[in-house]
């Protein structure tokens, strides 16, 4: 807020667990979580330059968790694909494995997405018991064309 004090909202939620974002990007919906004061402003920083900072990158509003996922890991994998350049141009599924296709570039990329069962731990801070959360993992990106 203080270096971006007309551009800043200031909001009591933003998800329901702990993993859940603590920074949402308006308008393009980028969501980063685990920053502190000091790694938010450079997070930010980076992000509105156009190179999102994939260490505290969650995802995309409006993406499913797989998306979410494979969109952060092309980002990881294909550094010279800017924010809003990666775009989601389709997804399969079957069971628990997904494979999300991406376009940047001028390329069509692949990256393939597994639901995991993480080990039992307190999801939310008014958890009363330990409870499972599906994790989604992203495999290599693939470079279709």
């Amino acid at each position: 807020a203080a270096e971006w004090p007309d551009a800043t909202w200031e909001c009591s939620h933003t998800g329901g667990d702990r993993f859940a974002a603590n920074v949402i990007a308006l308008p393009d919906g980028a969501c980063y979580g685990g920053l502190d004061p000091d790694t938010a402003v450079s997070v930010v920083r980076r992000h509105i330059g156009g190179s999102p900072d994939t260490a505290y990158l969650r995802g995309r509003t409006g993406y499913s968790p797989a998306a979410q996922a494979a969109l952060v890991a092309m980002h990881a994998a294909v550094p010279g694909a800017a924010w809003g350049e990666v775009v989601l141009s389709g997804m399969t599924s079957e069971g628990s494995t997904h494979r999300v296709r991406l376009r940047a570039l001028d390329a069509e990329f692949e990256v393939a997405v597994t639901e995991h069962v993480a080990p039992p731990q307190q999801l939310t801070c008014a958890a009363t018991s330990h409870n499972r959360a599906t994790v989604p993992v992203a495999g290599e990106v693939r470079r279709l064309t």
